[in-house]
């Protein structure tokens, strides 16, 4: 079956000394697919390898190296890979 990259690594920063916190996400998936999910506050993701596809507000958004994507809060999306080398990002 092949190497399976799947990983995904959490880290939380502080916008400053006294600022609000921010959880970032760097993740690589090969065949990892999101289940429709919605997020509380804005999401921008950054596609820095391979191709990602989101179903989003009745469409799909194909996401490439060096595509920004910005979710709104509150919207229902899932994420998957576009190609069979899968995606990463960071967000």
């Amino acid at each position: 079956m092949g190497n399976v990259r799947e990983q995904a690594r959490w880290t939380r920063a502080r916008l400053g000394r006294c600022g609000p916190s921010l959880d970032l996400l760097t993740a690589r998936f090969d065949r990892h697919e999101y289940a429709p999910h919605a997020h509380d506050e804005y999401t921008v993701g950054v596609t820095v390898g391979g191709l990602e596809v989101i179903a989003y507000r009745g469409g799909r958004i194909v996401s490439g190296p060096g595509s920004i994507v910005v979710l709104e809060p509150g919207e229902m999306h899932t994420g998957g890979p576009a190609a069979p080398d899968g995606y990463a990002y960071r967000a």
